[in-house]
This record gives structure tokens, C-alpha cells and sequence, in this order.
């Protein structure tokens, strides 16, 4: 996941970033998506 918000007062981004949950790893791949360059995922155990 990934998130960008301005500070309300300097304008300034804000970056927070995690991988992506297992849960939606392992589904994500059961329907056969690919996950763009980049992106952080967990380990599908």
C-alpha cells in the first residue's frame, strides 16, 4: 500500500507505505493478477 497527502500547512508530501497482506497476495494470484514493479508484498505462506 501506498499513500501521498500534502501537509495541510507547508504542502509538503507525506509518504506512508506497508506491503500488501498475504491475504489479498494469495487472491490476487488465484485470479491471476500481476503485481506492477515496485510493490512491496508479503510472502505468501
Amino acid at each position: 500500500y501506498e499513500l501521498r497527502i500534502p501537509h495541510p500547512r507547508t504542502g509538503r508530501f507525506l509518504e506512508f507505505r506497508a506491503p500488501v497482506p498475504r491475504d489479498m497476495v494469495k487472491a490476487w494470484g488465484a485470479l491471476g493478477g500481476e503485481w506492477p514493479e515496485g510493490i512491496i508484498l508479503e510472502d505468501p505462506v
